[in-house]
């Protein structure tokens, strides 16, 4: 099932930890790891489809960091889908 977003919103997945490895230049000190990885406040995630309407300069597959509490979780039968709006987008990797 593909769910089509409306109203500049993206439907994300989760990457996997082999792709939070390369972090394209965020650079943690160590004395920070431990409080950053139990906030979680930010989360890297792949774009999986875009709303018409959305005008980030993203595509399809484009990993981008957004806020972790922003992410909706909507869940449709069996189907469990990240949606996030646009506006909570950070940036991209």
């Amino acid at each position: 099932m593909n769910l089509k977003p409306f109203n500049k919103r993206l439907i994300v997945s989760r990457t996997t930890q082999a792709d939070k490895k390369d972090t394209g230049g965020f650079i943690i000190p160590t004395e920070l790891e431990e409080e950053f990885s139990k906030r979680k406040e930010f989360e890297l995630v792949q774009v999986v489809n875009k709303s018409d309407d959305c005008t980030l300069p993203v595509s399809v597959g484009s990993n981008v960091v957004v806020l972790s509490h922003m992410l909706e979780k909507i869940e449709i039968d069996d189907n469990v889908f990240l949606s996030v709006t646009e506006n909570h987008v950070i940036g991209q990797l």
